[in-house]
């Protein structure tokens, strides 16, 4: 019997009415059964989160210090793998209802992460971080490189550099294959193959370049993929894949590859890479994105600004103390007979 993940509300495990199979992308074989929440179930879920609240409101700092350490203490020495993705349909059905209500929301969506490369570049260190930001998790990140939006002075270099590097790279099962090449696992699903196979086809088909790649999946693996050439109309460059892909656009000013990085209802992160110190400083406030690495991947943030969408599909909000937290004032005024002037 695999695992069973069941549901925890107001301090306890629950079973839930119904599970559904949690399957090894590789191997599709059942590797546990998760819980599915119901609408009771959820409604409990928040009334007891409701009730804690009124509590929590009035604890010292001191006793939320020492509650919010034991939760890290337990996050660090019980935490399994667990990721959990919002994608900007769910979001906006999120906001939707929550806006009926007129209660706030904090939602890290999606992303289609920019790299502007600039003519004086350094191309070997790009292409690196290019490859990286596209192919970790084969592609299965909201801050993955997604599109490279290249001067055309160095763009038959870059793209050329790209490749080789991604030719040394393979899908497959990384913790049971000889080939010390294959580096990339699995998709989460075959589903998910068969839409990023689905929307490089649609892109090759109406006249971008396919770079390395077979337009082919096995199963939920997808080879590494680039392709230039690409269109502003094209679903390759519009939505975000989760796959390992990215796609070139040469440009011929740095106005254009502004342009065409903004081009997009995402802002989550980006990247720009140059040797100019002042062309940085004046180029990249001009891309949208909440998190900018001059010189680095798209795939880095820092604890103190963390990774956070400026809005559009990527969301809105931090996951700070700031947006959690509901700021009082409580004014003390003296005893004394106070004037009211015109009334009183």
């Amino acid at each position: 019997m695999p695992p069973l993940t069941k549901l925890f509300i107001n301090g306890e495990y629950r079973p839930s009415s119904s599970t559904f199979e949690v399957l090894d992308p590789f191997s599709h074989q059942v590797v546990g059964l998760c819980s599915t929440a119901s609408s009771r179930d959820c409604h409990d879920a928040i009334e007891a989160a409701n009730k804690a609240f009124a509590s929590w409101e009035n604890t010292t700092p001191w006793q939320r210090r020492d509650i919010l350490l034991k939760a890290a203490d337990l996050i660090s020495t019980e935490k399994e793998d667990c990721q959990f993705t919002g994608s900007e349909r769910v979001g906006r059905i999120l906001a939707m209802e929550a806006a009926k209500f007129l209660k706030p929301c904090v939602l890290e969506l999606g992303g289609k992460a920019p790299v502007v490369v600039l003519s004086d570049a350094n191309i070997r260190e790009a292409a690196r971080s290019i490859v990286f930001g596209a192919m970790a998790h084969s592609g299965q990140v909201c801050m993955s490189a997604e599109r490279v939006i290249v001067h055309q002075d160095v763009a038959e270099q870059l793209v050329g550099e790209v490749k080789r590097l991604c030719e040394g790279i393979k899908a497959g099962d990384p913790s049971n294959s000889s080939d010390p090449s294959v580096k990339l696992g699995a998709l989460f699903s075959e589903v998910s193959a068969l839409n990023v196979v689905s929307m490089m086809q649609e892109a090759v088909d109406g006249g971008a370049r396919l770079v390395p790649g077979d337009l082919k999946h096995e199963g939920s693996v997808v080879q590494p993929h680039l392709l230039a050439d690409v269109d502003v109309g094209m679903r390759l460059w519009k939505e975000e894949s989760f796959g390992p892909v990215t796609v070139f656009m040469s440009v011929n000013t740095i106005d254009d590859a502004v342009e065409m990085a903004n081009e997009t209802t995402y802002s989550l992160s980006a990247a720009l890479w140059t040797t100019n110190v002042h062309s940085a400083m004046a180029v990249a406030p001009h891309i949208r994105a909440g998190v900018t690495s001059v010189n680095g991947p798209t795939f880095h943030s820092e604890a103190y600004v963390g990774v956070v969408g400026l809005g559009g599909s990527s969301g809105y909000g931090r996951f700070d103390v700031e947006n959690f937290t509901d700021k009082w004032l409580i004014i003390s005024h003296p005893d004394w007979e106070r004037p009211y002037p015109g009334l009183l």
